[in-house]
């Protein structure tokens, strides 16, 4: 049994729980509510089981209380924890070999406080988020997770925006050599865009409501994750987000320079060629008239769009592509957890 636990509890936290509780042969031991002031298990319990979003999924979840823990479907029995200090934490005596770090706060993201993880017993930390610390390296299931040595104990699965890129951007790169490539991700809400209240945020944009904008935000972070996993590209690319009032379900728009000639009915045989092979379960290819919310519960981490891509000459194209930010992300983690488990 692969024994994991999560630090941090937030919208990616209980869709990784959920999905890993439907697998028998990974266990979630304990859930470290660290951003919360308290807990109170009763709102907790309704938080994994009520979602606006899958909620035909998860209220189907049979939880009950124990002391101030959880039991889910009978069989799956799951501490609660409120421990502020890393330092603090239990995983030992709780046999959690797997961490996922879920926290997006600044001190989450560097290594030196992470490690902090592995000194009171896991044994690999796994980090949600854009890896901010140079020493993290990134690893994403289908673009290069056979890097993964047994001495990575902390490393980033980055975010699902760069799930969605980086199959798109691998097989280009292999077939075609990109010269060049703008990024403009159209992005769905999550739960740290502003609705209507001012809070702190480090971009002027953030302070405007989602719900009555297109809010623009310009990622540095996003360029130099997609660097440490294809880092031929560096000074080859740059990007912009906008974030939309749309939930679930965002996508990329890359515009590309390539190096080698081709059309565009070879450059999207080359995307279908992959997505059943190589790249099966992690590229999905669409030829369909569909839009957001026809994604929903796709678990590919990036879904070729043919219909909506566009050619200008046989060196110049714009790629669309789809991506579910949390459905396809948590399954591609606990996939990522299963490989190193059985193959490290």
């Amino acid at each position: 049994m692969i024994k994991i636990g999560i630090n941090g509890f937030n919208r990616i936290s209980k869709i990784i729980l959920y999905y890993a509780i439907k697998r028998k042969n990974i266990e979630i031991v304990s859930i470290n509510i660290n951003n919360f002031d308290n807990i109170d298990i009763d709102k907790i319990i309704y938080m994994i089981k009520y979602d606006s979003l899958y909620n035909k999924e998860f209220n189907k979840l049979n939880i009950i209380k124990y002391k101030n823990n959880i039991i889910i479907n009978n069989k799956n029995f799951i501490k609660i924890t409120n421990i502020k200090n890393i330092k603090d934490l239990k995983w030992k005596k709780l046999k959690a070999k797997y961490i996922i770090e879920t926290n997006n706060k600044n001190k989450y993201l560097y290594k030196k406080n992470l490690l902090n993880h592995i000194k009171v017993g896991a044994k690999k930390v796994i980090l949600t988020n854009y890896s901010k610390d140079k020493k993290i390296p990134i690893f994403i299931i289908g673009v290069n997770h056979k890097l993964i040595k047994k001495k990575h104990n902390i490393f980033s699965i980055s975010t699902s925006t760069i799930n969605c890129l980086a199959p798109i951007l691998k097989i280009l790169h292999r077939e075609l050599k990109i010269k060049e490539l703008l990024i403009t991700n159209i992005n769905s809400l999550n739960n740290d865009k502003n609705i209507l209240k001012l809070d702190k945020y480090y971009n002027n944009y953030f302070y405007r409501s989602s719900l009555y904008n297109i809010i623009p935000n310009i990622n540095n972070y996003l360029n130099k994750d997609i660097i440490k996993i294809i880092p031929e590209l560096k000074n080859k690319i740059n990007n912009i987000s906008f974030i939309v009032p749309i939930l679930g379900v965002s996508l990329v728009d890359l515009n590309i320079k390539i190096k080698k000639n081709i059309s565009f009915d070879n450059l999207k045989k080359i995307f279908k060629f992959y997505s059943k092979n190589e790249f099966s379960g992690i590229l999905g290819y669409n030829n369909k008239e569909l839009v957001s919310i026809d994604f929903l519960y796709n678990k590919n981490l990036s879904i070729f769009d043919s219909k909506l891509s566009l050619m200008l000459n046989k060196k110049f194209f714009k790629i669309i592509s789809w991506y579910n930010n949390e459905i396809a992300y948590s399954n591609k983690l606990l996939d990522l957890i299963e490989y190193i488990e059985y193959n490290l």
